[in-house]
């Protein structure tokens, strides 16, 4: 099996890349000295923003499209390519998608056109490091939200409506609970944002990656990618899908039978029960996001807004 420190999904990519001849570029955030001069956000999270907009911006005669992903992001259905995934709305210039299990909008995936708007949003996520609150903001997760309030409306009030939930955080609840804000203050039902430059794909929208555990592994011809494939947490939270391990020297061009991705039987599944049960979770996740919303005094139990903070 490839394996690259804790994340054993890179040979599935490699796999993948080589099949249909796209480019995978490992962007080590140490290896180039300009990149540390150019990107001085000492979180890592921040900085990796910075650095894929400075290295998109030296390859934009060669790259169009960059669909960026985490290390441990693995393929487990080769059988889709990267074009699907390009919007069709031409305005469109960033996609990102939200998380099953809370009201997160994920960073740990984002698709891009290589244009001069793209890449000074990626910009600007990277430099709210510089104006994070002193709380539990959860890094670049917390501060995207945050990004799309800002961006997104024009009055400052409405652009703030959620900021003191956020600077008040001390834990995952507090921050989940500012996410519903953001969510709640952006319209659940809106996919487009920021004048239409923005998409935000809604759960039970099949995108290119989700998080694989869950559905306990188990995956469908709908899904192309999965989420979260550390080594540390092998046979816990996930399983290893294939019968095999990986020798990417044996993936080649165009090569019609995929011969790395044998599957075990198990984790087969189709796209009724996937989406069964990835309804079940969103169906829990609403459950707890009204509540959270009328906790927090953010919506009335009628579904009215608090008027003065108080609900009639």
């Amino acid at each position: 099996m490839f394996v690259f420190k804790d994340y054993i999904g890179i040979g599935t990519l490699q796999c993948y890349v080589n099949h249909f001849g796209y480019q995978l570029h490992l962007v080590n955030m140490t290896d180039n000295p300009r990149y540390s001069k150019l990107c001085n956000q000492t979180d890592h999270f921040f900085m990796r923003h910075c650095i894929l907009s400075t290295f998109l911006e030296d390859n934009k005669d060669t790259i169009d499209y960059a669909l960026i992903i985490d290390a441990d992001i693995g393929v487990i259905n080769p059988c889709h390519t990267i074009q699907e995934y390009i919007d069709p709305e031409e305005s469109v210039e960033v996609v990102f998608y939200e998380r099953y299990y809370n009201h997160e909008i994920s960073a740990a995936s984002y698709f891009v056109r290589n244009s001069e708007y793209s890449r000074k949003f990626m910009h600007f996520w990277a430099d709210y490091f510089y104006r994070l609150p002193q709380s539990f903001h959860g890094t670049d997760n917390g501060a995207i939200h945050q990004v799309f309030m800002e961006l997104h409306f024009n009055d400052e009030k409405q652009k703030m409506q959620c900021y003191n939930m956020w600077n008040a955080s001390r834990n995952f609840d507090d921050l989940f609970a500012y996410q519903a804000c953001t969510k709640n203050a952006l319209n659940i039902s809106s996919t487009l944002f920021v004048n239409g430059t923005i998409r935000l794909l809604r759960k039970l929208t099949p995108g290119w990656v989700r998080d694989g555990w869950l559905t306990g592994t188990k995956w469908a011809p709908q899904d192309f990618m999965f989420h979260g494939w550390k080594k540390s947490k092998l046979n816990g939270e996930w399983r290893w899908p294939f019968a095999n391990d990986f020798h990417v020297s044996e993936c080649s061009y165009l090569d019609p039978y995929f011969p790395n991705f044998k599957y075990l039987s198990e984790f087969v599944s189709n796209n009724t029960e996937v989406m069964t049960l990835l309804t079940r979770k969103v169906k829990e996740v609403e459950t707890t996001y009204y509540k959270t919303l009328i906790d927090r005094n953010i919506l009335c139990k009628n579904g009215l807004i608090p008027i003065n903070g108080f609900c009639i």
